[in-house]
């Protein structure tokens, strides 16, 4: 998997729970990435408040 699979990989996994009403955001190298403040990274840390019980992705 590329670099490019792996931004679209976890900034869909975020819009798809986002869709879903989970409440998350991607954190670290990955928004850095998003905000086109670097290029590339390996790292990523999708999050959620703690209320939020459901899983980001679904099975």
């Amino acid at each position: 998997m590329g670099q490019f699979e792996i931004i679209e990989f976890y900034l869909d996994l975020v819009r798809g729970a986002q869709a879903r009403g989970i409440r998350c955001a991607i954190t670290s190298g990955m928004a850095c990435v998003a905000f086109e403040i670097a290029e590339s990274t390996k790292d990523c840390d999708p999050i959620s408040l703690p209320c939020e019980r459901r899983p980001l992705a679904r099975s």
